[in-house]
């Protein structure tokens, strides 16, 4: 969903994992500021180690708009830097962020020298036609209320749990609108269906952040598991 947890550089054999560990260069950025801007060339592929990044793109009105978030272990870059083309997209710093990159020279030597990193890519593209998939068919059948729920879990999958627990607060700097513009709906449409988990004692805004108050029945609100 709206929250990509998937670390395709964690799957690698040992020695690819290596070698893209041993050109790594870390970074810090603080939250607002972009990291890649649309229309710039790839310079290499990034990951998150700490905080969350998302990737924005414009409406058709000229509004921004979140097209996803990404925390630690999420990378992105791959398919501008393959591809040889441009960043289709903007990402911006959500959070103060600590990240890594694996430079353009570096990374295309590695996923020459190592098929693995060429399978690993292609399974995070075919994960992520599927999950675009399947959210179009939710919003076909107008099912907007399991998405909204399922953009909610999805954040909650990265919070520390104690041992049985079932509440969380998401410190991302979400908007309601972030969540309309996502799942390419107004946000007249997300604000009942989120009034609605309020309402039942789910979900909170307190204080700038998002507080679950029970993760189990949020998930079930969100019906599909695949939508998370």
């Amino acid at each position: 969903m709206i929250n990509r947890r998937e670390n395709w550089v964690a799957e690698l054999p040992l020695q690819a994992r290596a070698a893209l560990d041993a050109c790594a260069v870390e970074r810090c950025v603080r939250a607002g500021e972009v990291i890649c801007h649309a229309g710039a060339g790839a310079t290499g592929v990034h990951q998150v180690l700490e905080g969350y990044v998302k990737v924005t793109g414009l409406t058709h009105a000229g509004d921004t708009a979140v097209i996803v978030i990404y925390g630690p272990g999420n990378c992105w870059g791959e398919s501008p830097l393959v591809s040889e083309r441009p960043h289709h997209h903007s990402t911006i710093a959500m959070t103060d962020v600590r990240m890594r990159t694996f430079p353009k020279a570096d990374f295309l030597r590695i996923y020459n020298e190592f098929p693995a990193v060429g399978y690993a890519l292609c399974r995070k593209f075919a994960r992520a036609m599927s999950r675009l998939i399947l959210n179009r068919e939710a919003l076909a059948a107008g099912r907007v209320g399991p998405l909204v729920a399922a953009s909610f879990l999805s954040l909650a999958r990265d919070v520390p749990l104690a041992a049985g627990g079932n509440a969380c607060e998401i410190d991302v700097p979400l908007t309601q609108l972030d969540v309309a513009n996502y799942l390419g709906v107004t946000r007249q449409s997300v604000q009942p269906e989120i009034s609605a988990l309020k309402g039942a004692g789910i979900l909170e805004k307190r204080s700038g952040a998002w507080v679950i108050h029970d993760i189990r029945r949020l998930r079930r609100c969100s019906v599909d598991p695949r939508l998370t």
